[in-house]
């Protein structure tokens, strides 16, 4: 959120970065937690014979698309909330080097458009860190408590 600089979390290379590195973790801490039966989470309960090694190919890949959606779900709205920021931010640029642009009376709408549209992107990027943490969270309570 400052200006001229780069935003780690639009860059989808970094997200997912963030999100391997906070699964592998999570599934560290739950296989030194559980030793050989943290892997019996793939496989629920009471399940026939016949049914498990279609369950824990689907387990397998429901554990793995954790990664990418913590990935996307972040880079996806930092990257269009600033995408929305910049787009409104050279409409006013525009305005202001117009040469009629400092002399017209509606010209703070637009500026006062991008200053709230700030303000809100300020509240999704806390608002994003707080949703990340809570799902790692959740996460590594299903690896400790073996959901």
């Amino acid at each position: 959120m400052i200006p001229y600089s780069f935003t780690i979390t639009s860059a989808a290379s970094a997200t997912f970065f963030f999100s391997i590195t906070l699964f592998l973790g999570v599934t560290g801490v739950g296989y030194g937690h559980h030793r050989d039966k943290f892997f019996q989470m793939l496989l629920p309960a009471g399940v026939p014979l016949y049914l498990a090694p279609l369950l824990v190919g689907l387990e397998a890949i429901s554990n793995i698309a954790r990664v990418f959606s913590l990935a996307v779900r972040l880079f996806a709205n930092m990257l269009s909330g600033h995408a929305l920021l910049k787009v409104l931010s050279s409409f006013v640029w525009a305005i202001i080097l117009h040469p009629w642009g400092w002399w017209m009376p509606l010209y703070f709408i637009p500026l006062l458009a991008v200053l709230l549209v700030f303000i809100l992107e300020t509240f999704i990027a806390f608002l994003q860190t707080y949703v990340f943490m809570v799902l790692i969270c959740v996460y590594l309570n299903d690896a400790i408590c073996l959901h």
